[in-house]
């Protein structure tokens, strides 16, 4: 009996090893990556207020890598945002652009996040 009982734990001890080196290892948490659109370059003030918004984001949630995509110039920037929101608006997660009729126009169509929510529990 002690040498079925022996049989036994060394059968499974050995298949415990190769099925745990045939196991996949868990995928650390990829960093994710938050897109912003900005139409001032490096050096200038605004971008500046930019800079230290997306450090203190950083500080909060260091999971997070931000990619800044600066148009540098208005006329560029206001073509590319318009194909980008016919598009469906997948290429940037934060953008600069002016209230009043457009912005309304894309959020009538879905393309932006009604933010008044996270406000208003933010304070």
């Amino acid at each position: 009996m002690k040498r079925f009982l022996l049989i036994v734990a060394v059968i499974t001890l050995v298949g415990g090893v190769f099925f745990a080196a045939g196991a996949k290892e868990a995928k650390a948490e990829e960093t994710k990556v938050l897109r912003v659109w900005d139409i001032y370059p490096e050096g200038t003030p605004f971008r500046g207020v930019l800079d230290g918004a997306i450090g203190r984001f950083k500080a909060n949630y260091p999971d997070y890598e931000v990619e800044i995509i600066s148009y540098g110039d208005m006329s560029n920037y206001k073509t590319k945002f318009a194909t980008m929101m016919a598009a469906g608006a997948k290429d940037a997660d934060v953008f600069q652009t002016w209230g009043g009729g457009q912005l309304a126009m894309y959020a009538d169509k879905g393309l932006v996040m009604d933010l008044t929510p996270s406000m208003k529990s933010e304070g």
